[in-house]
Parts: C-alpha cells; structure tokens; sequence
C-alpha cells in the first residue's frame, strides 16, 4: 500500500486494487492511476473535510466514485457527478465492489462521528483501513464535566462496535488542543 498525506485530515491510499481519498478539501493532488477504480470519501460538510474542490480535482478519472456523509447536500454534487456518488449515515454498509474480474471485493462501513457525519471503515479483501473523520473523544474544558462525559460515552459506544477489529490503517484526529 502507498499512503500519501496531502493536507489536515486529507490522505490518498493507494492498493493493488484502487485508490481511496479521503477528506479531500483543498491541497496538491498526486496523480492518480487511471488505471484503477477511484474512491473519494468525504466524511462530513465541515470545510477542513469537505470541499467542492473534491469534484474538480477528480472529475478527469475514469472510473471515480464518491462516498459522502449525508450530511452534505446532494445539491452540492455537480450534475454530472450525482450517478457516481453516494451518501451515508451512521451505522451503514455500502458494497462499492463484488470482485469482479482482477478487482477486490470492496465495502464500506460507518460509525456516528461525536461531531458531524461518519467515520469510515474501507474492507478491501483483507485489508481494513479506518478514517476517522471527526470521531474522537472530544474534551473541550469550556463546555463542563456533564458535556464532557456524554461526549466520552459517544465516543466509548462507537468504539465498542471496531473492538476486536484489525486495521491495516488507521487514520485518526489528532488536535494540539486536545492534550492532556
């Protein structure tokens, strides 16, 4: 596998299989292998995730699918992309490939993130690669014991639904402001 970090949350993985983007807002894109089926994952509406910019910058691959959260709205999909795109909530499966012909069997999952859309786990034969978004056990001093503790129950209660799992990746939040 071939990991590219391009920006912020925003990492291009590449496998024998295809390549997956994910939280593509802006940044210099890596060229892309054409070769290969093409998803791009955009796990919610916030503007450090998710920008239309997604579409520009892909828009040339032949074979490009898009993964969204579904709370980003369908209006801000070109036309022209609306085919090739799907949305997701929390706790859904979406089969993205069944193996035909030299490709792998490709599916996703989602969890509920603590702040806005999903989290994503890409199965692709036996590889498991794990995107985040914005699910983290968020602990903001400002917002009081009571937040905080619902907050690390949100959290606690989607991780319950990954334990035992093992990823190949796992692309998580990291936040300087989050440090203890």
């Amino acid at each position: 596998m071939k990991i590219t970090h391009i920006r912020h949350s925003t990492f291009l993985v590449e496998d024998e299989y295809a390549s997956y983007l994910f939280d593509y807002y802006k940044g210099t894109m890596p060229e892309l292998n054409m070769d290969k089926p093409l998803y791009c994952f955009a796990s919610h509406i916030h503007y450090d995730h998710f920008s239309k910019q997604l579409f520009t910058e892909t828009a040339h691959h032949p074979d490009v699918h898009y993964i969204l959260s579904n709370d980003i709205k369908e209006k801000l999909v070109p036309a022209d992309m609306k085919s090739r795109t799907s949305f997701m909530g929390p706790d859904e499966t979406l089969v993205l490939s069944e193996g035909e012909s030299q490709r792998a069997r490709i599916s996703v999952k989602t969890l509920a993130s603590t702040d806005e859309g999903v989290a994503f786990i890409v199965s692709s034969d036996e590889k498991l690669i794990y995107h985040a978004g914005d699910l983290h056990d968020w602990i903001w001093e400002e917002e009081g014991e009571a937040y905080n503790r619902q907050m690390e129950a949100n959290y606690l209660k989607e991780m319950k639904k990954i334990e035992g799992m093992h990823f190949s990746l796992a692309f998580l939040p990291l936040d300087p402001r989050q440090a203890v």
